[in-house]
């Protein structure tokens, strides 16, 4: 009985290490084979499709904030009315100044954070 109490309680150790080694082990241990000139494109790249992708709902929840706090209280009937107008009319809502902006300020954000990243990574610095 003591020798199936050992193996469980090494057994969960284990497990427990590797869970451990799974969550923060590889935290900052990027290595990369590329060189800075062909790994930028690719961070920049990566940092503009974030922001597109995340530009249309953050201008519809700016968007609906700011008419809730002007008409007090119609969050959701200003959500559903810019959902709608963003479906049927595309080319209006990605040519409006407030999604251009916020795809700008997003993809400033993204594209400093994956550059800095790459920057760290290539000097070899944790």
């Amino acid at each position: 009985m003591e020798d199936i109490k050992n193996k469980v309680v090494a057994t969960s150790n284990e497990t427990a290490q590797n869970l451990r080694d799974f969550i923060f082990g590889d935290a900052h241990s990027h290595h990369f084979e590329e060189l800075a000139l062909e790994r930028a494109p690719k961070e920049v790249a990566c940092a503009l499709a974030a922001s597109v992708l995340v530009s249309p709902m953050v201008s519809i929840i700016d968007k609906c904030i700011v008419q809730d706090i002007a008409s007090g209280g119609q969050f959701m009937n200003a959500m559903k009315i810019a959902t709608k107008e963003m479906v049927m009319n595309p080319r209006a809502f990605v040519s409006g100044l407030s999604f251009r902006l916020t795809v700008a300020v997003y993809f400033g954000t993204y594209a400093v954070a994956n550059l800095s990243e790459m920057f760290l990574d290539m000097k070899e610095i944790e």
